[in-house]
Protein backbone atom coordinates (compact mmCIF):
# COMPACT_ATOMS: atom_id res chain seq x y z
CA UNK A 1 0.00 0.00 0.00
CA UNK A 2 1.22 3.57 -0.45
CA UNK A 3 -0.37 6.06 1.94
CA UNK A 4 -0.82 9.37 0.63
CA UNK A 5 -0.85 12.42 3.23
CA UNK A 6 -1.97 15.61 2.66
CA UNK A 7 0.08 18.57 4.31
CA UNK A 8 -1.94 20.64 7.31
CA UNK A 9 -1.61 23.53 6.07
CA UNK A 10 -3.33 24.13 2.33
CA UNK A 11 -3.94 27.85 1.28
CA UNK A 12 -6.79 27.31 -1.24
CA UNK A 13 -9.42 29.93 -0.09
CA UNK A 14 -9.93 33.46 -1.61
CA UNK A 15 -9.72 36.37 0.80
CA UNK A 16 -13.08 35.74 2.28
CA UNK A 17 -12.63 32.25 3.18
CA UNK A 18 -14.50 31.25 -0.13
CA UNK A 19 -13.97 28.71 -2.40
CA UNK A 20 -11.67 29.40 -5.48
CA UNK A 21 -11.83 27.54 -8.73
CA UNK A 22 -8.52 26.31 -8.04
CA UNK A 23 -9.76 25.28 -4.62
CA UNK A 24 -12.60 23.44 -6.06
CA UNK A 25 -10.14 21.33 -8.54
CA UNK A 26 -7.99 20.22 -6.15
CA UNK A 27 -10.56 19.03 -3.53
CA UNK A 28 -12.63 17.15 -6.15
CA UNK A 29 -9.21 15.32 -6.90
CA UNK A 30 -8.45 15.28 -2.93
CA UNK A 31 -11.44 13.77 -1.91
CA UNK A 32 -11.89 10.89 -4.69
CA UNK A 33 -12.38 7.70 -3.09
CA UNK A 34 -11.71 8.96 0.57
CA UNK A 35 -14.43 7.40 2.90
CA UNK A 36 -12.94 9.53 5.94
CA UNK A 37 -11.35 13.17 5.59
CA UNK A 38 -10.84 15.83 8.22
CA UNK A 39 -10.32 18.97 6.38
CA UNK A 40 -6.95 20.16 8.89
CA UNK A 41 -8.52 24.45 8.80
CA UNK A 42 -11.02 26.53 9.44
CA UNK A 43 -10.92 30.39 10.83
CA UNK A 44 -13.56 30.37 13.89
CA UNK A 45 -12.69 33.81 14.87
CA UNK A 46 -12.28 37.19 13.10
CA UNK A 47 -8.90 37.91 14.67
CA UNK A 48 -7.31 34.34 14.51
CA UNK A 49 -7.06 34.65 10.72
CA UNK A 50 -3.24 33.70 9.53
CA UNK A 51 -4.09 33.17 6.35
CA UNK A 52 -6.75 32.49 3.46
CA UNK A 53 -8.94 29.61 4.42
CA UNK A 54 -12.54 28.51 5.11
CA UNK A 55 -14.41 30.97 7.60
CA UNK A 56 -16.56 29.58 10.33
CA UNK A 57 -18.12 33.06 12.13
CA UNK A 58 -20.73 34.47 10.24
CA UNK A 59 -23.61 32.74 9.09
CA UNK A 60 -22.58 33.68 5.22
CA UNK A 61 -19.74 31.10 5.80
CA UNK A 62 -22.27 28.72 5.88
CA UNK A 63 -22.25 27.77 1.99
CA UNK A 64 -18.79 27.69 1.45
CA UNK A 65 -18.62 24.83 4.60
CA UNK A 66 -21.32 23.32 3.08
CA UNK A 67 -19.76 23.37 -0.43
CA UNK A 68 -16.54 21.69 0.98
CA UNK A 69 -19.12 19.13 2.41
CA UNK A 70 -21.14 18.29 -0.66
CA UNK A 71 -17.73 18.19 -3.02
CA UNK A 72 -16.41 15.15 -0.22
CA UNK A 73 -19.41 13.69 -0.42
CA UNK A 74 -19.96 13.37 -4.15
CA UNK A 75 -15.99 11.73 -4.66
CA UNK A 76 -16.20 9.99 -1.36
CA UNK A 77 -15.90 6.42 -1.37
CA UNK A 78 -19.64 4.97 -1.12
CA UNK A 79 -20.24 2.06 1.72
CA UNK A 80 -19.56 -0.80 0.09
CA UNK A 81 -21.59 -4.46 1.14
CA UNK A 82 -17.97 -5.44 2.47
CA UNK A 83 -17.56 -2.57 4.49
CA UNK A 84 -17.09 -3.76 8.01
CA UNK A 85 -19.55 -1.01 9.42
CA UNK A 86 -22.62 -1.78 6.91
CA UNK A 87 -25.44 -1.94 8.85
CA UNK A 88 -24.55 -1.12 12.15
CA UNK A 89 -26.24 1.51 14.23
CA UNK A 90 -24.11 4.15 16.09
CA UNK A 91 -23.82 3.95 20.08
CA UNK A 92 -26.92 5.78 21.44
CA UNK A 93 -29.49 5.58 19.13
Amino acid sequence: MNPKYAPLTIYDSGADGELTDAARRFWNDRFKRFSLFIVPFTNVVPGGIGFESPNAFESRHLATLKEYADIAHARGRSPSSSSPTRGCTPAGR
